[in-house]
């Protein structure tokens, strides 16, 4: 496998993307961060190493206002990042959008929602779907749909009082997953004590140990207030109509929405409303899924994605092509 980093200009701003190649090439994978996580954090750690065993050819990047991509001063808009999205796809990576699946979770997911109706509005002979999208605990409208004031007070009190690398990462922790899974024994063990390490352990250990690596190579790994501001903007305005989700129905791609029932950060009533109104090949419900369900349930969500890629490449030619 071999690892190729860039930073690109694209629309005038520059954007740092990470692509990793199996051993043998299958199809086109691009992978959508969500809010305030980088590249090189461990947001997607467990897919990218599972989807490369497939051997899917995978690009991951930072969104604009996080970590090494241009942070302008202005207003963002999940349309505008999802333009981001296609010129770095299209114009720097040269793929073709329906050679490729999009997976995408949180403020990723509502991205790709706009990117599925960008789409969806051009003309022949463009390309008007992607090969497929999996679009997890997000959707269709902004801050108003998230959860209940009392649970952001709650989440907004762990973050401001986090003042350590190991709170700070609590504070994540605490926001994305459940009590239940992150006690749970995970597969690691200590090897001082040779005792079975926790997923909260395992977490905590790599997120200090990134955070510490960021320090020491001058990695801006966390977004400035001006980045996390404008993209906490362009969550609270996203919004897709119903008419677009139709528009987006029409396009043909083929889609999977993963909702959480224990979700903190984004309203199940609305994940499902997404499941109800977009006609997915599949809507995987997860009854005890929080938000970071695409890591506790991830035997599930893997077989889920790996049923849409299947039936997407059984439906539809492609030509593969080169990073």
């Amino acid at each position: 496998m071999r690892f190729i980093h860039h930073l690109e200009p694209v629309l005038g701003m520059s954007f740092v993307y990470k692509g990793m190649l199996p051993n043998q090439l299958n199809h086109l994978q691009l992978f959508k961060n969500h809010f305030r996580f980088t590249l090189e954090g461990w947001t997607w750690e467990i897919q990218v190493k599972q989807f490369l065993e497939w051997g899917y050819q995978v690009v991951t990047y930072d969104n604009r206002g996080c970590g090494k991509s241009s942070c302008p001063w202005q207003r963002y808009t999940t349309r505008e990042m999802a333009i981001d999205m296609l010129c770095l796809l299209e114009d720097v990576l040269k793929w073709r959008v329906e050679q490729t699946h999009i997976v995408t979770m949180s403020l990723g997911g509502m991205i790709g929602l706009q990117a599925l109706h960008l789409l969806s509005q051009r003309t022949a002979p463009q390309p008007r779907r992607f090969l497929s999208a999996s679009l997890m605990v997000t959707q269709t409208s902004g801050w108003r749909t998230l959860v209940t004031f009392s649970q952001l007070i709650d989440i907004f009190y762990l973050f401001v009082t986090a003042r350590t690398p190991r709170q700070r990462g609590i504070a994540v922790l605490q926001s994305c997953f459940s009590p239940e899974w992150l006690d749970r024994p995970s597969t690691v063990i200590h090897p001082k004590t040779n005792k079975t390490l926790t997923n909260r352990d395992v977490l905590l250990q790599q997120a200090t140990k990134q955070y510490f690596q960021k320090q020491k190579d001058n990695f801006p790994g966390e977004p400035t207030l001006v980045g996390m501001g404008a993209q906490l903007s362009a969550v609270a305005t996203h919004r897709i109509t119903n008419q677009q989700l139709d528009d987006i129905i029409k396009a043909g791609t083929p889609i999977l929405v993963v909702g959480a029932q224990l979700d903190r950060l984004v309203s199940y009533k609305h994940q499902a409303y997404l499941a109800e109104h977009i006609a997915p090949f599949e809507f995987l419900d997860v009854p005890k899924g929080s938000h970071g369900v695409k890591d506790e349930n991830a035997t599930e969500v893997h077989s889920a994605i790996r049923r849409l890629f299947q039936y997407a490449e059984r439906t539809r030619e492609f030509v593969t092509s080169k990073l």
